[in-house]
């Protein structure tokens, strides 16, 4: 979700560090640690009414979009699927470059 945000701003002219502040800077700074310490209603108390509104408005998209992939993924721990995917590549003798090198699409 967050690369997403960031290359959506990106390709609407917003420079790489504006971006960076706007999305992962701005969750990890600053509202996670609101979360942590007031919770989700003191949040939504808090915040602006362009932000109340916009949590109405796009909460149900979201979810839509999203309830799929989070029951697609609960299936495949639920199965195993995914411990035999860790399993299969780290029992490799060169699991660690090739993890190295797939961890830099993350980068």
């Amino acid at each position: 979700m967050l690369l997403a945000q960031y290359e959506v701003l990106r390709e609407n002219g917003h420079s790489p560090s504006e971006a960076f502040n706007e999305t992962v800077e701005e969750l990890t700074q600053s509202l996670m640690p609101l979360f942590a310490k007031n919770g989700m209603d003191w949040m939504y108390a808090n915040c602006s009414t362009t932000a109340q509104r916009g949590a109405l408005d796009w909460m149900t998209p979201f979810h839509d979009a999203i309830k799929p992939v989070v029951e697609k993924l609960y299936h495949s721990v639920k199965t195993g699927n995914e411990a035999q995917i860790s399993i299969d590549s780290n029992s490799k003798p060169d699991y660690r470059e090739k993890l190295e090198e797939e961890l830099k699409a993350l980068r």
